[in-house]
């Protein structure tokens, strides 16, 4: 029922379809504006924050990915890692007055590719209790960097620091002397990681081989 025009005379109060704006009304249009003037006056403000801020998540995403893919790569190196052995034993004749040589390859049965950097190896005479002069030559020497893929090999040859003498080929002949190929090379893996293979092989005149010395401190591999 509409109000009488005598009632809006007397002040009686207005009812809801009055069609007059409440102070509620006034409140939140007047909220509007304020909000509409600020992001008037600081559009190019907020754009550039939010543009910050989008920037810094996105160089924290790349920055998460990047740790998590280098620590799948890391650990699929650790566990599909190089593994190089020494095989193919061969002396070459000796000579009197020559220096003797053994030749031998270096095999890669590992999953990725190392890189061989040093090596310690010659080949020397033993008499059954010790090293006949000049004895072992320990100190390691810069050998490439080799780089051996998973599957290839390389070749070697090793050399005694001395000219073999009539009498020392004579006890090689006899079996008092034994030539032995001993040394240890050094690699590294795609992570940088430094790994050994040592190894000592003997020879025998029966056979025209080489066996491996079952000492696990002359035959080992890291």
């Amino acid at each position: 029922m509409q109000a009488s025009t005598t009632d809006v005379l007397n002040g009686a109060p207005e009812t809801a379809g009055s069609g007059h704006v409440r102070d509620g009304d006034c409140g939140m249009l007047d909220l509007l504006a304020r909000f509409d003037t600020f992001m008037e006056h600081h559009d190019k403000s907020i754009v550039a924050s939010f543009t910050i801020l989008l920037a810094l998540s996105t160089i924290g995403l790349w920055w998460s990915t990047r740790k998590l893919w280098k620590a799948t790569r890391d650990e699929f190196l650790s566990t599909h890692r190089p593994r190089l052995i020494v095989r193919q034993f061969i002396l070459q004749p000796p000579v009197v007055n020559d220096l003797l040589k053994v030749d031998f390859s270096i095999l890669n049965i590992g999953n990725t590719e190392a890189k061989v950097r040093g090596i310690a190896a010659e080949v020397a005479l033993w008499n059954g209790k010790f090293w006949q002069p000049p004895g072992i030559d320990r100190n390691v020497r810069p050998f490439g960097p080799k780089v051996v893929r998973n599957g290839e090999r390389i070749s070697v040859t090793i050399m005694s620091r001395f000219n073999l003498t009539a009498t020392q080929l004579t006890a090689i002949q006899q079996g008092t002397f034994i030539i032995c190929g001993v040394g240890e090379f050094t690699y590294t893996d795609a992570l940088g990681t430094e790994r050994r293979t040592g190894f000592r092989r003997n020879y025998e005149v029966a056979t025209d081989m080489f066996t491996a010395s079952p000492n696990p401190d002359q035959e080992y591999q890291d």
